[in-house]
This record gives structure tokens, C-alpha cells and sequence, in this order.
């Protein structure tokens, strides 16, 4: 009998029921404001379709051929770069614990998505020689030069700072595959092309979950996009959002449905795959070590996205007392962003505990309510950032109270990282040991105080895990707060973006620093919780070596 076990009465039951009710009521209550509000006047705007007015068909269509294709080169490149990363994640070492740099492999996705893109962009400076270089061959005729490049730049970056992403998916799969396997490989594959060769179609499977995943993503208004001025279908959504008005918006929701039903059809392609292909055996249960190169890759693309664009930055700031003076006008952006992100982490921590306790619950209605909450968590996030700030705000426009408050933004961020919450309540379900799960049947213990004691006791570092992710995310969301919050410093990601396009370097590394303190700061604690997390379930993804 488990330790917290005791005979339950009829009322003790009543309850329990009753506490899962709430949940599911509470749910849907959340789940309503933040998401079924503000986007069920754009569904209902498209019955019947408004005429396209302001932007040709064709030009539509043009834009949105060109958003799949950056999509999936993104992703391309994201599960290249997470290919190692995957394996590095997947092995174990006797010398170095992995709970001491395995968390290192995630901190690119805890910081903004600018970050590598104006790291790298310092190298364009006309004063450096690469700049000089780029210049002189603009002025000799190669006018597409500096466009070029300033598109590569923004489509690695984003690769570099979604390769986590890839590589935490990959391992799922790698992670379960048994020492024999590699065993055999090594012995019928010389070191080199062909036994990795081997290796990528052993977990192709893997591979085609996270590409779609990460290209779901990036089917978005990614800021790096707007800024490389690529012709994609969000940044025509977000020029039509931001030259139209509230009340004349309803070509612009239909011109953005494609890229959103393109988004979805991704990511409900990986959830089949994953499914079909769920791995067939316990993570965790290799004994090989892991190689040095694996960890060599790692730090190479941790690197590439952090170490490298950080030290350009740094090294750029001719005049220090730019963060004295960014101290002075935007310490209210910090105090704004850094309130809003507290309140989205204990929002999505609600909905984790909430959407826990509905899929704890013995009642498949609770749970068919927990289920449909998550997919439509799922399809918020999927939509871009500026078509959800847009529609909160245009929801809330005749409540001036909300309309003229940082409620607002939280609102509009709980609804873009919702999702987090949703896949946390999944994980929790999926970790808590099966006997435990049929004790809780057999008794019927399915009330919010069951789970907390069988559940959320046991794994709370997941729901810090959930709420500080949440909280960074926040903090470096643009799009949103861009079609929310008015031209000014009350918000860091704005500041961030204002300096992005007046190109003012010493007030751009002071915002950035900022938000590296304060996602950095996030990732720090959301690492701890998470190894503590994995350990308490019996995770531990030491599996095979590195190929």
C-alpha cells in the first residue's frame, strides 16, 4: 500500500470528485478568456470570407510558398545542429554528472531569438574587415550581397536557437536504443559518413518529429524574419495587422489562415508520427558511456549561439554608460516585463495543476475536457504571435480596464505559452508509475488533493520547471506585445525591437543584457528543478554512446 494511502470514505470520494469537477471548470475558464474570446470573433469574422483588399491572391500565395520553404530549411538545419545534441543528451559520463551540463544544451532556447542573429549581424559593421569586405563588393555591383547575408544570418540564428528543440525530441528515441544495436554498428561501419548513415536511418523517425516541430514554429512571426525584411506570409500578416484598425481586420484573420492551418497540419503530423513510432523501450536503461564527440558538437553550436554572439555584442559597446542610461529610461520596461512574466508563470502553473487533475481523474468526460483543452492550447500556440495580440486586444477593446493594463499582455502570453502547461500536466501523467496510477483507480482517488499527494508532491520540480520557462518566454516575447502595448519603454521586448530597427547597438546589448539576466536567472532554477524532476521519476536519459 502506498505510504499516503488510507481506507476512503463515500464522502472523502464525494469530495474528491467534486475538487476534479472544479478543475475542469476552471480549465475551461482559463482556457476560455485567454483563448476562445479573442479568437472566436476571428473565426466567426471568416463565415462568410471577407474579400482580400489589401493584398493580391497571387501575392498571398508567393508569400506563403516562401514561409514553408524557410520553415523547413530552419528545420532542416535545427535537426542537423540537434542531431549531436540528441546523442550528447542521450549518453553518460562516470567523470561528469550530467545534471552539470546537460541543462547548458537548453539555455539558447531560454534566450531571446535576436540574440545570435545581432551578434553575428556586428560582423556587417562597415568598420570591421568582414563589413569592409561586404561593401566594397556592394559598391562593385553585388548590391544583393548584404541582403543575402543578412538572411542567412537571421534563418541560422533561428536554426541555432531551435536546435535544442530538435535535439531534447531526437533523444527521446535515441536514448532507447540498445547498446547491441551500436554494438554492431560500430563492428560493421567504420567510424565515419557511413555509420552515421546507419545511425540517421535507424531514428529517421525521430528526425521527421522534430523537423516538423520545429518547422510548426517557425511557420510564425519569428522576429529575425521581420527584421531580415524576408517576404514571408507573417511578415505580410503582420504589415496588413499593423496598417489596419480593429474594426477592419477581417481580411487580414482570413489572409492569415493558410500559415496557420500550415502550422497545424505540421504539428498534427508529428503528433501521428510520435505516436505510431513511440518508443519501445524504457529511457534510461543504456550502460554504455558516451565519447567525447558528442560534447565537442555540443559546445561548438552552444558556441555559435551564445558564447560567440554575446562576446561581439560586448566587444561593440563604445560608450558603457549606455547601460547607466538604459538603467535610467527602461528600468520600467524590466519592472513591466519581469511583473507580466511572473503573473504568465503562475498562470501556466494553474493550468498545469488544473489539466493534472482532470487527466488524474476517473471520469473520461473530466478527461475528454482535459484532452480538448490541450489541443486547443496546442492550435493557440501554433498561431503567430501578431495575430494573437491583435485579437486580444481587439476582444478587450470596450473594457478599458483591462484594455489600458498589463493584464492585457498577460493574457495575450498565457495564450501564446499556454501549450507549455498542457505538455507539463502530459508529462506528469506519463511519469507517474503505472501501479500507482491503478492503486489510484482501484480506490478512486482522483480529486485534486489525491493528485498534489500522488503527483505534484512528488514532481513539483516540473511545475517550476513549466512556470520559469513560461516566464522567459515572456520576457523575450515581441510579437505580441508589439500589436498590445503602444511605441515606447514599457516593455523590455519592445525597448529590444526599437533599438533592433534604429540600429542603436549600445542601447540594444544593455536591453539584451537585461533579458539575459533575467531569462538566464530563470534558466537556472527551472535547470535545477527539472534534473530534480527527472530523478524523482526515474528518468534519466543515460543511455547509448555518441555515434
Amino acid at each position: 500500500m502506498h505510504p499516503f494511502r488510507t481506507s476512503r470514505s463515500v464522502h472523502a470520494r464525494s469530495v474528491g470528485h467534486a475538487s476534479t469537477t472544479l478543475c475542469a471548470i476552471a480549465a475551461g475558464v482559463i482556457l476560455a478568456v485567454v483563448a476562445l474570446w479573442p479568437l472566436a470573433p476571428v473565426a466567426a469574422a471568416l463565415i462568410p470570407p471577407p474579400t482580400l483588399d489589401r493584398v493580391a491572391p497571387a501575392q498571398l500565395t508567393q508569400a506563403l510558398l516562401i514561409s514553408a520553404l524557410i520553415a523547413a530549411l530552419i528545420a532542416s538545419l535545427a535537426t542537423a545542429l540537434g542531431w549531436p545534441l540528441a546523442w550528447a543528451l542521450a549518453s553518460h559520463s562516470r567523470r561528469v554528472p550530467g545534471a552539470l551540463w546537460k541543462p547548458l544544451i537548453f539555455l539558447p532556447l531560454f534566450l531571446p531569438q535576436t540574440l545570435a542573429y545581432t551578434g553575428w549581424g556586428v560582423l556587417r559593421s562597415p568598420d570591421t574587415f568582414v563589413g569592409d569586405r561586404i561593401v566594397t563588393a556592394a559598391q562593385a555591383g553585388a548590391r544583393w550581397l548584404p541582403v543575402l547575408i543578412d538572411r542567412v544570418l537571421a534563418v541560422g540564428g533561428l536554426a541555432l536557437w531551435s536546435a535544442p528543440l530538435g535535439g531534447a525530441i531526437m533523444a527521446i528515441w535515441v536514448a532507447t536504443t540498445p547498446p547491441q544495436v551500436l554494438d554492431v554498428a560500430r563492428l560493421e561501419s567504420p567510424p565515419g559518413p557511413r555509420r552515421h548513415a546507419r545511425l540517421v536511418a535507424m531514428h529517421w523517425r525521430a528526425m521527421l518529429v522534430a523537423w516538423l516541430v520545429v518547422m510548426a514554429i517557425m511557420l510564425g512571426s519569428a522576429v529575425p524574419i521581420h527584421l531580415a525584411q524576408l517576404p514571408t506570409h507573417a511578415t505580410v500578416v503582420w504589415r496588413l495587422l499593423a496598417e489596419s484598425t480593429p474594426r477592419s481586420r477581417d481580411a487580414v484573420w482570413l489572409a492569415a489562415t493558410p500559415a496557420v492551418a500550415l502550422a497545424l497540419v505540421a504539428a498534427f503530423a508529428a503528433t501521428v508520427v510520435a505516436i505510431r513510432n513511440r518508443p519501445n523501450a524504457p529511457i534510461g536503461r543504456g550502460r554504455l558511456e558516451g565519447g567525447v564527440g558528442a560534447a565537442l558538437w555540443t559546445a561548438a553550436i552552444w558556441s555559435l549561439a551564445l558564447v560567440v554572439p554575446l562576446t561581439l555584442l560586448v566587444a561593440t559597446v563604445s560608450d558603457w554608460s549606455a547601460v547607466g542610461r538604459f538603467w535610467r529610461f527602461g528600468s520600467e520596461a524590466v519592472v513591466n516585463s519581469v511583473l507580466v512574466a511572473s503573473c504568465v508563470a503562475c498562470a501556466c502553473v494553474a493550468l498545469t495543476v488544473v489539466l493534472g487533475a482532470c487527466l488524474h481523474g476517473m471520469s473520461a468526460l473530466v478527461r475528454t475536457i482535459a484532452l480538448i483543452a490541450t489541443l486547443l492550447l496546442v492550435v493557440s500556440a501554433m498561431v503567430p504571435g501578431v495575430m494573437i495580440g491583435a485579437a486580444t486586444a481587439e476582444a478587450w477593446l470596450g473594457a478599458s480596464a483591462v484594455r489600458d493594463s498589463l493584464a492585457l499582455v498577460v493574457l495575450a502570453h498565457v495564450a501564446r505559452f499556454g501549450a507549455l502547461a498542457a505538455i507539463g500536466a502530459l508529462a506528469l501523467r506519463l511519469a507517474t508509475p503505472k501501479p500507482l496510477r491503478d492503486l489510484d483507480r482501484i480506490e478512486d482517488a482522483s480529486g485534486l488533493g489525491d493528485w498534489f499527494r500522488t503527483v505534484g508532491a512528488a514532481r513539483w520540480g516540473m511545475l517550476v520547471a513549466v512556470g520559469l520557462t513560461s516566464a522567459a518566454l515572456s520576457v523575450q516575447e515581441i510579437e505580441a506585445s508589439v500589436m498590445i502595448q503602444p511605441p515606447g519603454g514599457g516593455n523590455l521586448a519592445r525597448y529590444t525591437l526599437d533599438a533592433l530597427h534604429f540600429a542603436r547597438l549600445d542601447d540594444l546589448t544593455a536591453a539584451l543584457l537585461a533579458q539575459l539576466a533575467v531569462c538566464g536567472a530563470c534558466w537556472v532554477v527551472a535547470s535545477v528543478a527539472i534534473v530534480g524532476f527527472t530523478r524523482r521519476a526515474g528518468v534519466r536519459i543515460t543511455s547509448s554512446p555518441q555515434p
